[in-house]
C-alpha cells in the first residue's frame, strides 16, 4: 500500500481500497521510437534562435546557466480530460473513456538542470513539435517520489476549467496530485516538505462533478 506524508492519509488509503476493487485496467504509456531525437533537435534549435536576454526574461533560462549542454529526459504523456463525461459517470470504472492522449512531453535540461519541455504530437502519421516551454518540475518531482523502477507511471492531465493534474498509475490503479496551481480547488494543501498527498480517483472525480455543477 502506498503511504502519503499527510493528514490526508486516511482518505488516500480508503481511495486505494475502492479503486483497486473497481479499476483493473490501465493506460499503457509506451513511447514510440525516435521521438527523443526530434525533441532534442527542437530544443537545441529553440535555444539557438533566441537571445540570452529573451530566454532569461521568459524563464526559459537561468542567469547562471552557461548553455554548454542541452539534453532531454524521459518523456511523459499528456492527456485531455473530458469533464462533461466525468459529470455523467456514476463510478470510476469508465474513467479512461474520458481521457484522450494528446502529446509526449520531453523535459529539457540545460547544463543538467530542468528548464522547459518540448511537446510532440502525431499528425498524419508523423511526429513533430507542437509546443515548447513550460515548467516540467512538478512532473519530475512526482517521478522522484514515485519512481518507474517501483512500477509507477506518471502523466499530465489537463482539462478546462482547471484543475491541472498529475496522474500516477501503478498496476492499473490511478492516483492524482494537483499541479501547483490547483491546490486550493482540490482542498489538499502541500505538506511541510512541499509535497501534495496522493488523491484517489473517486475523490478527484467527485471534485470535478462538483465544479461542473456550478458552471
Amino acid at each position: 500500500m502506498i503511504a502519503a506524508r499527510s493528514s490526508f492519509g486516511f482518505l488516500v488509503c480508503l481511495g486505494i481500497v475502492l479503486t483497486c476493487t473497481t479499476l483493473c485496467t490501465g493506460i499503457e504509456m509506451k513511447v514510440p521510437p525516435g521521438l527523443a531525437e526530434i525533441a532534442l533537435q527542437e530544443a537545441e534549435a529553440f535555444y539557438s534562435r533566441h537571445s540570452r536576454e529573451k530566454l532569461i526574461n521568459n524563464l526559459w533560462l537561468k542567469p547562471s546557466d552557461s548553455l554548454n549542454t542541452i539534453t532531454v529526459g524521459k518523456p511523459y504523456p499528456k492527456y485531455i480530460l473530458d469533464t462533461g463525461m466525468i459529470a455523467t459517470m456514476d463510478d470510476t470504472t469508465s474513467f479512461e473513456e474520458a481521457l484522450r492522449f494528446v502529446t509526449w512531453n520531453f523535459p529539457v535540461y540545460v547544463d543538467g538542470k530542468p528548464r522547459i519541455r518540448v511537446a510532440l504530437r502525431e499528425i498524419d502519421g508523423k511526429w513533430a513539435m507542437c509546443s515548447i516551454g513550460g515548467n516540467p518540475t512538478p512532473i519530475l518531482t512526482a517521478r522522484e517520489r514515485f519512481p518507474s523502477d517501483e512500477g509507477f507511471e506518471v502523466a499530465y492531465v489537463a482539462h478546462h476549467p482547471e484543475p491541472y493534474l498529475i496522474m500516477i498509475q501503478k498496476e492499473g490503479t490511478k492516483y492524482f496530485q494537483p499541479y501547483f496551481e490547483t491546490n486550493e480547488f482540490l482542498g489538499v494543501p502541500a505538506d511541510e516538505y512541499g509535497n501534495f498527498p496522493l488523491l484517489p480517483l473517486w475523490y478527484v472525480m467527485e471534485k470535478i462533478r462538483e465544479r461542473a455543477a456550478h458552471h
